[in-house]
């Protein structure tokens, strides 16, 4: 095997313990770091066997990559998919060539090869330490059992390096101890094939000592972690596999694609000025993925383990949404050092729920007796029936951390959580954090006052996109892309876009659609008071106006389905997905029929403020809200930045109108972040 001398940094604390422990006659003692405190010692015995998330000693998946071979394996199968990303291939390459580059992409990790990967590879391995004895004769073996026999490798220290460890010890070795480490290969994926546990039992001479080793859980964050590292994509032109609208030309895409290109650099730019202003540690990363909606197809996730001096060691992994989207193959250009891509297998049929959008994270809290070091994750579902991903859904569930509580996002357009709640960090109070949620009564309350104070005649969205007679640049593709067609069809907006303030007020449709929001809100903040005992003083909401998409006709839906099925890409869809669409149009075209269709799902009319990044514990950065006016002053505004300050949060903003905005998204969408995994999550959370 390939191997380098390494530091031993891993075995100094272990080591230090054999010079007063002297070799046990006809006993044998494996020792593993039970108690959490960074140190492998015979204090950890007592606990050897206990193997819970909170309890018991941890290995890391060490799917990090520090050999530095993702970016190579990228280079090498990947070379043509820029080019193909923004023609018509994409779908050859989406549904064909991509299976093939993901199967190879799966193994550019550190737990594909049985080397330790350079001195930060040292760093991954949980240490096992085998305290000196006298066997009476011959030497030892280490057995590894259970299901996690065949997900876990060890390696032991000989004369400076790491090498493979073959399970066998010999006496003189068994005499004065020695140094071994663990990782695991993989996560956790579906507790009943493994629970990420593995029991580890040394023999020699009749004599047996046995530990258990856990998985370190799979953890998302949440935002009172502070940010570290920005991603986002803003992409410069419509995705080039969406067919030309009926109303549309090539001339009408090119002068789009020319207004989304320079929106997408002024917000590059902008971002790069605010890393400026307010740096983050690892700054701002720009992947040119073709896919705009940075925060949907991953989430940036984290495992950890006690290090030197009870400090976690951490390996970031970014959890690739459940869906097929090309982008996601360039988070592996990002991987490295304590940083590596997950993917749960990808799937053709999936859902606007797939994505990331559709996951946020409760802070720590404790409640009804139950602690929640680590926060617990909430995500969106439609009805009982439709939910997100059972794979995604099996693996969370798993981490016996954060297991998911489900909040209804049927009502939505798009779907996801971070449309209408979001958790901000507030020092000083008793939790350490609020809840912010979208405000729909409080935003009609506005239209109203702005009209009682003669401003009625003003347009209700002041951006000049939304200018009478302006053409909707449509934004850089829809952020729904799961139904009913292969990237699902272009919504039309239920209200005129130039709608005044007097038309708004007097509209009877808007305030339903508002009052309905506020309903459906009301429902998902009920079920946090009762999971996670927050009151209506952990509440913050903000001031959002909804509107709806318009109703389709019959002849509408037609002349759509006929439009997607002629295509030239459809035809080089796999069978199984070219049915699936079909028969997702004639059942829409039955229900539409029948007069049984769903009413339509909502968006944010004004962009949504909650739809933010959380920048640090003092500040957010949300969208630039365009409302109406009262003496020059922005109603919305100056209402978003006075409930923000009231988490003593300030809001800077940005114009995502024509990027995100007019594609059913907002900045938070576009955006995803990397945050500080320091917190050691098996602390149990003090009481509020």
């Amino acid at each position: 095997m390939n191997t380098r001398r390494l530091p031993l940094a891993i075995s100094i604390a272990a080591i230090a313990t054999f010079a007063a422990t002297a070799p046990a006659a006809g006993s044998v003692d494996l020792r593993v770091d039970a108690n959490r405190d960074g140190r492998v010692t015979v204090a950890d015995n007592a606990s050897e066997h206990i193997a819970t998330p909170m309890r018991g000693a941890l290995m890391l998946p060490n799917l990090d990559d520090d050999s530095g071979r993702c970016r190579a394996t990228y280079a090498a199968v990947a070379r043509r998919t820029d080019a193909l990303l923004r023609t018509e291939q994409i779908v050859r390459v989406l549904y064909a060539r991509g299976r093939v580059l993901d199967r190879r992409l799966d193994g550019c990790n550190d737990a594909r090869d049985a080397r330790v990967n350079g001195a930060a590879d040292v760093q991954d391995l949980a240490p096992l330490v085998v305290a000196p004895s006298a066997p009476a004769s011959g030497g030892g073996a280490l057995l590894a059992q259970g299901r996690g026999r065949g997900r876990v490798r060890v390696f032991i220290r000989d004369a400076g390096r790491y090498v493979p460890f073959r399970g066998r010890l010999t006496s003189a070795q068994m005499r004065r101890g020695v140094v071994l480490g663990i990782e695991a290969t993989d996560i956790v994926r579906d507790a009943r094939r493994w629970d990420g546990t593995v029991r580890l039992t040394l023999i020699s001479a009749g004599s047996s000592d046995s530990v258990v080793l856990r998985v370190a859980p799979l953890l998302t964050h949440d935002h009172t972690q502070a940010a570290r590292r920005l991603v986002i994509s803003p992409s410069g032109e419509k995705n080039a596999n969406t067919a030309l609208l009926a109303e549309e030309t090539a001339a009408t895409r090119a002068a789009l694609n020319a207004k989304l290109r320079a929106a997408a650099a002024r917000t590059t730019a902008w971002f790069a000025a605010a890393q400026r202003r307010h740096p983050l540690a690892e700054g701002v990363t720009v992947l040119d993925a073709g896919d705009p909606w940075a925060q949907d197809y991953f989430e940036p996730m984290y495992a950890s383990m006690p290090g030197p001096g009870g400090r976690p060691h951490v390996i970031r992994l970014m959890l690739r949404s459940d869906q097929d989207r090309p982008a996601q193959r360039y988070l592996y250009r990002m991987a490295g050092r304590d940083l590596g891509v997950v993917r749960m297998g990808g799937t053709v049929n999936d859902s606007t729920l797939d994505s990331m959008g559709n996951l946020e994270t409760i802070p720590p809290y404790r409640h009804a007796g139950r602690n929640h070091p680590a926060g617990r994750i909430v995500m969106g579902r439609m009805g009982q029936q439709t939910l997100p991903s059972p794979r995604v859904l099996r693996m969370l569930r798993a981490q016996g951390m954060q297991t998911p509580l489900l909040v209804d996002t049927g009502w939505l357009a798009v779907g996801h959580v971070d449309e209408f709640m979001q958790f901000v960090p507030a020092p000083g109070t008793a939790r350490g954090w609020k809840v912010i949620v979208a405000d729909p009564d409080g935003a009609m309350a506005l239209l109203e006052r702005v009209n009682a104070a003669g401003g009625g005649a003003q347009p209700v969205m002041r951006h000049p996109e939304y200018a009478p007679g302006a053409a909707l640049s449509g934004g850089a593709g829809r952020r729904n892309t799961a139904a009913p067609g292969a990237d699902g069809p272009e919504p039309r907006a239920s209200m005129p876009e130039d709608m005044t303030v007097a038309e708004a007020v007097a509209s009877a449709r808007l305030r339903e659609r508002n009052r309905f929001a506020a309903r459906r809100i009301a429902a998902s903040l009920t079920l946090l008071k009762r999971s996670v005992g927050i009151t209506d003083a952990d509440v913050i909401r903000v001031p959002t106006l909804f509107r709806s998409e318009d109703p389709r006709t019959p002849e509408d839906l037609r002349r759509e389905m006929l439009q997607v099925l002629s295509e030239p890409g459809f035809a080089r869809l796999p069978a199984a997905q070219q049915t699936t669409t079909r028969s997702r149009y004639r059942q829409a075209l039955r229900l539409l029929e029948s007069g049984k269709l769903p009413q339509p799902g909502l968006v944010s009319f004004i962009p949504g403020p909650v739809n933010s990044i959380v920048w640090s514990a003092t500040r957010v950065v949300g969208p630039t809200q365009f409302g109406p006016r009262i003496g020059g002053v922005d109603v919305f505004a100056e209402a978003v930045r006075a409930r923000y300050a009231a988490a003593g949060m300030s809001v800077e903003d940005i114009d995502d109108v024509v990027i995100y905005h007019n594609g059913d998204g907002e900045i938070h969408c576009g955006s995803n972040t990397l945050r500080d995994a320091s917190r050691r999550w098996w602390a149990p959370v003090a009481a509020h």
